[in-house]
């Protein structure tokens, strides 16, 4: 995997842009087809289990993930994909072919220690979007906060989500944040 790019797909995009009939397929063959002529792109595609049924019609049965069988079989095309559990097993695992296509690796949470360095990692593109400067024991906080009183949403993704929006609040409104952002993190949580 060294060698490849990781391109993600969003179908929720290309379905919404769809008007006619065949809007869709058009747009799923093109973009599949610049897929396979770089060679060296693994498509990406979170909440994977929306394919099926995605971009059909009550009478037909070619959907996306209809599309993509043929593609997956032959190696033409690699794919990843991310679901939850539960819509694996009422979605996904329903279309046996298209399941057959896949292997089904879990991927826990990462540790605290591991959030805080992709805190640290992704940093310097929040901070350049948002033209703040986060002090490093803000990536701790994010961390620590966000397990501590968020239970609804796991690491990074909370974590990531509190350092943005304290990025944000910062720069819309750079005079009320007096010492850091850690201060930020803190008065969003409680």
């Amino acid at each position: 995997m060294q060698d490849y790019e990781i391109y993600s797909l969003d179908l929720a995009l290309m379905v919404a842009g769809a008007k006619y009939r065949g809007d869709f397929e058009k747009r799923l063959k093109k973009t599949i087809k610049e897929i396979q002529q770089n060679g060296r792109i693994i498509l990406f595609i979170d909440e994977i289990h929306t394919l099926l049924g995605a971009g059909s019609s009550n009478a037909g049965s070619l959907d996306a993930a209809n599309m993509l069988k043929p593609l997956l079989t032959d190696g033409s095309l690699k794919c990843l994909g991310a679901t939850t559990f539960e819509e694996y097993r009422s979605v996904f695992e329903k279309d046996k072919a298209f399941n057959r296509r896949f292997s089904i690796v879990n991927v826990e949470e990462p540790s605290k220690e591991a959030c805080y360095l992709i805190l640290k990692k992704i940093a310097p593109l929040y901070e350049e979007h948002h033209q703040v400067r986060y002090d490093e024991s803000v990536f701790k906080a994010c961390v620590d906060l966000t397990s501590y009183y968020m239970h609804d949403k796991f690491l990074p993704d909370k974590a990531i989500e509190l350092l943005d929006e304290v990025g944000s609040r910062k720069k819309i409104n750079p005079k009320k944040v007096k010492k850091s952002a850690l201060m930020m993190c803190k008065k969003r949580l409680h």
